[in-house]
């Protein structure tokens, strides 16, 4: 999809996940893990996205300040996170995160870097009290909340579209606190 806009390199740390990639694009997508990002080039792209990946990198300032040299000047980084280190719970474990992020630490970690950051939020925010239950029943339970495979598929669904309906609203309403953070940040 995004090719629509011009070129696009892609990055997966994952064999085979970067060799389902590199089969779907036709062309080779890199292996570069953050912050080093060895192998790719300085001052080249418009745009930069990690959606859900600065969470499993240990030296997040290190990334972001290593992202912000591949970007030309003016560019644009678009992130997102899982907020709310109250949250923190054993599925966080199972998914290699090493923290979650609150509104004014995000913000933070983006001041401090070598961008300007232009936009915070939250999104999943109709989720949000939905998962803040679960979570809650399972401590209460005292059951492991680890489990990453798919609810049933009728429910799944109905969590997509609740997921999917929030596409109007990210960027252009803020939205009340969420399973998630968003950051637009620009190289300065």
């Amino acid at each position: 999809m995004l090719s629509g806009f011009g070129h696009v390199d892609g990055l997966e740390l994952d064999e085979e996940a970067r060799a389902l990639s590199e089969k779907r694009l036709g062309r080779k997508v890199m292996s570069a893990p953050l912050p080093e990002l060895a192998g790719v080039p300085n001052r080249r792209y418009d745009v930069i996205g990690a959606f859900d990946v600065i969470e499993h990198i240990a030296d997040d300032a290190a990334a972001l300040s290593s992202i912000a040299g591949k970007l030309k000047p003016s560019g644009k980084f678009v992130m997102t996170v899982p907020a709310h280190q109250w949250m923190w719970s054993s599925h966080d474990v199972v998914n290699h995160h090493k923290r979650r992020y609150s509104k004014s630490g995000l913000k933070a970690l983006i001041e401090a870097s070598p961008m300007k950051l232009d936009r915070i939020g939250y999104f999943n925010s109709l989720l949000f009290p939905l998962a803040v239950a679960q979570r809650g029943a399972s401590k209460l339970r005292r059951e492991d909340d680890a489990d990453v495979s798919l609810p049933p598929a009728p429910l799944n669904a109905a969590l997509e579209k609740i997921f999917a309906a929030e596409r109007y609203l990210v960027g252009r309403l803020p939205l009340p606190p969420g399973l998630s953070l968003f950051a637009v940040a620009s190289a300065r």
